[in-house]
Formats: C-alpha cells, structure tokens, sequence
C-alpha cells in the first residue's frame, strides 16, 4: 500500500495509469470525475488521485465522514450518467492517510482519495453525461473529434 506524507512529493508520476487532481469545489470535482473517469475507462484503467498536486505534492482533501460520503456519492451519480452504462465494479473510491513527518503522526484532517477505475469494454466507447468522450494518452485525458469518434 501506497504511504503519504504530507508536504512531500508521491514516489510516482503522472502517466498512462496515474493521475493528480486536486478540487476547489463541487463543480472542480464533477469536471474532474467526468473527464478522468471516462478518459480511463476509454484506455487501459487507471487511479485518479484526488489531494495530490499536479507536481506529485501531497496536499490532501478536507478528512470528515461527510466530505468522503460528498465524494462517493459524486463518483457514483456521474457514473450512472455514462452510456454505454458503467457498472459499480468496474471503479472503487478508497481513502488512503497521509502521515506528517513533521508532526510525526497520521493527519486526522486530510485524506487522499484513491478513484481505481476499471478498463472499460474494449468493444464500446464510453460517453460521460455531458455526451463527450475522452480517452487517456500518456499523461492527458483528451477529448475525442466527431472524426476520431468514427
């Protein structure tokens, strides 16, 4: 299992598999979902994960049992909104603590959350609820052209 450590960076990059994301508000997290979520599904999978920065910096998202349950039900209402339908087990939303050296204990206010999301069906091409399709190329989810589509 990955550790955090606050502050620090993750001992990973960005690429095919792995993304960082960090959220201003509700709207941030809904375009942040929608577009990853289908952009891995479209690929070969992967984890987004949320409180860590572009830079691969650990800064956490707010920890309560109300921000997480904000967070699941967020993936699960976007995700029933795809076509063709994504199914539950095809992703997971876990929460990982983040340790502060500095402190020299688990930080009780932050979490990193971990979405694993299953490869799609490799015979269909999945649309979030905004009818737009994306697929994950190195490190980017793009947006995919009517010709693409084709």
């Amino acid at each position: 299992m990955q550790i955090y450590y606050l502050w620090k960076a993750v001992d990973m990059v960005e690429d095919e598999t792995h993304e960082f994301k960090i959220f201003q508000n509700d709207k941030d997290l809904e375009d942040i979902i929608n577009k990853y979520l289908c952009g891995f599904l479209n690929a070969k999978g992967g984890v987004l994960y949320l409180g860590v920065r572009d830079d691969g910096v650990v800064v956490g998202v707010p920890h309560s049992r109300k921000a997480l349950d904000k967070i699941r039900v967020a993936v699960d209402h976007l995700a029933k909104k795809f076509y063709p339908p994504v199914l539950s087990s095809q992703y997971k939303v876990e929460e990982r603590y983040i340790y502060d050296p500095n402190k020299c204990v688990m930080d009780e206010s932050r979490r990193i959350i971990e979405v694993i999301i299953s490869p799609g069906d490799p015979e269909e091409l999945y649309f979030n609820g905004s009818f737009k399709a994306y697929i994950r190329k190195r490190a980017s989810c793009t947006i995919l052209t009517p010709p693409e589509i084709k």
